[in-house]
């Protein structure tokens, strides 16, 4: 499996920052990508929340940790669900541990290329418990 990675990410017309974060990590060798294999990452910050930059940064880190270090032998679906619910956990998390506890919120994508297939996740919706899981 060969990739070519490019990101780019502007601000749109209604806000003044951008509150994107983009993530991608590859294996050393050919063999490891294939095996353990690649991730992309982006997470749009929720616009109006106050804190939506911090939420898609605090996303894509908390899914780059866990998928780096992830065992080939996991499933992708696994894997996708498993980034889901503790990205989900940590922003919560930093929502209700911060001083002024200011809602914030983002999307999350996440792209598991593995075994010479790809698995997709996503979180477009306001419901934390709903993302969406496409296989290879």
């Amino acid at each position: 499996m060969d990739l070519t990675y490019a990101q780019l990410s502007v601000t749109g017309p209604v806000r003044e920052k951008n509150e994107d974060s983009v993530g991608f990590w590859q294996s050393g060798t050919p063999e490891l990508v294939r095996s353990v294999g690649v991730a992309a990452v982006i997470a749009d910050g929720v616009g109006g929340t106050g804190r939506g930059e911090e939420a898609s940064q605090l996303a894509v880190k908390t899914t780059l940790e866990i998928l780096k270090p992830a065992e080939s032998e996991i499933e992708p679906s696994d894997l996708l669900r498993i980034v889901f619910n503790n990205s989900n956990r940590n922003v919560y998390d930093a929502t209700m541990h911060g001083r002024d506890k200011t809602r914030m919120a983002t999307t999350l994508t996440v792209s598991v290329f593995r075994h010479d297939e790809v698995s997709i996740g996503s979180h477009v919706a306001d419901d934390p418990g709903l993302w969406v899981a496409l296989g290879h």
